[in-house]
């Protein structure tokens, strides 16, 4: 029997988790599966995301500093693989709202796919009749677009800082104070997992890939197979199993839909398609000269990578198939 259990979400590609059990007399030998793809099409979704930024009045203060004062700067990224049309965006915060008119605070317009732009500036000499300082934690956003299709999207986001989390934004009677912060990331390391990476451009398709799995007579074998695809798409597919010398185990179909957006660099550069994970460290580990050790650090960061928070919603819906098999 196939059991698939939830796809995982820790994991930034869809990570299938599979339970198969040998209910016969004699050991079983899975050395093949094959994804076959029924169908894929690209997601023209736009996927808008907002960072801020100060830039300096004074452009001494650009270099060698641990802050920055001056002017708040808005940029929007869109990183869907469709153009988002007639946008209107709102940045919010009780105190923008007191020295900034709405107006001020909004953009209209439109954002092509992979493009980032400008599209608010807030100037910091508008503060000067502020009465204290005052640390601005959360800047929320009321996004409306439209896509390629004329299918509206509305969303509430925040705008982020473009060098990352932990720093701190302060409204001063001379401007906009921007101070950086520092912070530590860990991760899980996953068990084995086998990476498929699919390409929406080529459509149908079906992948095999050899593996080397060994199930004893009422055991039960579990591994992961983690779905990726170079770009966001909606996915239809099913699993194929050979085991011994020409038993063929199928899944039923059942759909995946990707949100892999134009930033999301890390996929195509990192997870490579038939790469097996935990086999690839174990094997690393035991190495112990430098470029080895180099290899090992990259590997290790790959993995960990694999288990990281993400913003994105990788994977869309799960489904559980209870297939009998020989």
């Amino acid at each position: 029997m196939i059991k698939i259990d939830d796809i995982s979400k820790e994991f930034k590609f869809p990570v299938i988790d599979f339970k198969l059990q040998n209910s016969g007399n004699a050991t079983a030998f899975l050395w093949q599966f094959i994804i076959d793809v029924k169908k894929i099409e690209l997601d023209i979704t736009p996927s808008l995301s907002l960072e801020y930024k100060v830039v300096p009045t004074d452009k001494r203060d650009s270099f060698f500093h641990e802050s920055l004062l001056g002017n708040l700067e808005i940029i929007a990224t869109n990183n869907g693989y469709g153009a988002a049309l007639n946008c209107n965006i709102e940045i919010s915060h009780p105190k923008l709202e007191d020295f900034f008119s709405k107006s001020e605070r909004t953009f209209i317009g439109q954002i092509d796919s992979g493009e980032s732009k400008s599209i608010l500036t807030l100037p910091g000499d508008k503060l000067s009749a502020i009465s204290n300082e005052y640390c601005i934690n959360e800047i929320s956003a009321f996004i409306s677009c439209y896509d390629l299709l004329s299918k509206s999207y509305k969303d509430k986001s925040y705008v982020r800082s473009d060098y990352g989390h932990w720093n701190k934004l302060r409204v001063t009677k001379k401007g906009f104070l921007f101070e950086y912060g520092f912070y530590q990331k860990s991760a899980l390391i996953p068990s084995e997992i086998y990476c498929v990476i699919l390409d929406p451009e080529k459509n149908v398709q079906q992948r095999t890939y050899k593996i080397s799995r060994e199930i004893k007579a009422g055991d039960i074998d579990r591994f992961h197979i983690m779905i990726g695809c170079s770009k966001s798409a909606q996915i239809e597919l099913n699993f194929q199993f050979t085991v011994d010398k020409d038993n063929i185990i199928k899944s039923n179909d059942f759909q995946i839909n990707i949100w892999n957006p134009l930033n999301s660099k890390t996929y195509d550069r990192y997870y490579t398609d038939g790469d097996v994970l935990k086999y690839e460290f174990e094997k690393m580990n035991q190495k112990k000269d430098k470029q080895d050790d180099f290899e090992l650090s990259q590997l290790k960061w790959k993995i960990e990578s694999l288990n990281n928070n993400s913003t994105f919603p990788f994977y869309d819906k799960n489904k559980e198939d209870d297939v009998d098999w020989w």
